[in-house]
């Protein structure tokens, strides 16, 4: 701003305010130059020593990290996503087993800025999967897939959960005759052989991976 004239022993409040914007969002620091006696807090006292005072406020912008992470939870093998935040780099996500956690690098966020969180399925289906996303270290709460990014924030980490529900198989024999066995199917799953070791038993087979929409038809046969 333009020099301003002041008076020997005034003692002058410096303060500034946001008009648009937040204070929170910024590291703030006052200082002086010229003035023969030093700031007390946010006061200056001109002295009559002093002849030309500056005083600047700097605002730097506070900043935290955020990481992007997958959990695949009963994947198709091979499938895989781009997650994407506003302004950072694309995490491209590939299932290499059913069940696993993929992390991203931290990357650096500005406090105040609101990122939208997506993801894409760049192999495979999101038809296939329920789909959840979660965030901690942020001091403001999702609003949908949108990150605002608070001045208090240090370590934000969010994640997209896909997981897909699992199917098991029962057979239960009710007074069978011993060494009776079924084959029981079901569309796309691996086929469950059941066999009445005893009258009366209940045999199960393994959860598998199905997904979500998926038209299952259940058989038996002898």
């Amino acid at each position: 701003a333009a020099a301003q004239p002041v008076s020997v022993g005034a003692a002058i409040t410096l303060a500034e305010t946001f008009t648009t914007g937040s204070a929170a969002n910024y590291n703030s620091v006052l200082t002086c130059s010229g003035n023969a006696t030093a700031l007390v807090g946010n006061v200056l006292t001109v002295n009559a020593a002093d002849t030309a005072i500056t005083c600047t406020q700097t605002n730097t912008r506070r900043t935290a990290t955020l990481t992007l992470r997958k959990q695949w939870n009963n994947a198709v093998v091979n499938n895989a996503v781009n997650f994407t935040a506003t302004g950072l780099t694309t995490f491209n996500a590939v299932a290499n087993t059913a069940t696993e956690l993929d992390t991203a690098a931290a990357q650096s966020v500005s406090a105040g800025a609101a990122i939208t969180l997506a993801e894409t399925f760049t192999t495979g289906s999101a038809a296939n999967y329920n789909s959840v996303l979660s965030c901690t270290g942020n001091t403001t709460a999702l609003s949908g897939n949108v990150l605002t990014v608070n001045g208090s924030d240090t370590a934000i980490v969010c994640t997209f959960t896909n997981s897909r529900p699992t199917l098991t198989l029962v057979k239960t024999w009710s007074g069978a005759n011993v060494n009776d066995a079924i084959n029981f199917t079901a569309t796309g799953l691996t086929t469950f052989a059941s066999v009445a070791n005893t009258a009366s038993e209940t045999d199960t087979a393994a959860a598998q991976p199905v997904s979500v929409g998926a038209a299952i038809t259940l058989a038996e046969t002898f």
